[in-house]
């Protein structure tokens, strides 16, 4: 089985989860939406709001139509959790996501 996409996203997080089981589930929801823009052509924009946004079902349309139609599955396993934890693996993504966005110390444009 090859690596969800988003390995590195949670690595860099600026905080580590508290919950391994958030973590979990924001890894596997990321590497879904990246997947899902990727099929879309678009961005880290775009992947933020549907993170803002768990009712949009655009993101499960791509996937089902995209190269591995079974992550919509795996999101749509997720999504339904309770709303406490569905909001911390939603916030665990978000915060993954940004995070990488940041420029690096001594990289910042100017």
């Amino acid at each position: 089985m090859r690596p969800w996409p988003a390995t590195g996203l949670l690595e860099h997080s600026p905080q580590p989860p508290h919950n391994d089981y958030w973590a979990a589930h924001a890894h596997v929801l990321l590497s879904a939406y990246l997947m899902a823009a990727a099929v879309d052509g678009s961005g880290v924009e775009t992947i933020l709001a549907w993170i803002a946004a768990p009712d949009d079902g655009r993101p499960l349309e791509l996937l089902r139509t995209g190269p591995v139609p079974t992550w919509a599955q795996e999101c749509e396993a997720i999504l339904p959790l309770p709303a406490h934890d569905v909001n911390c693996v939603l916030f665990t993504a978000r915060d993954a996501l940004r995070a990488n966005l940041q420029p690096a110390a001594g990289n910042e444009p100017g």
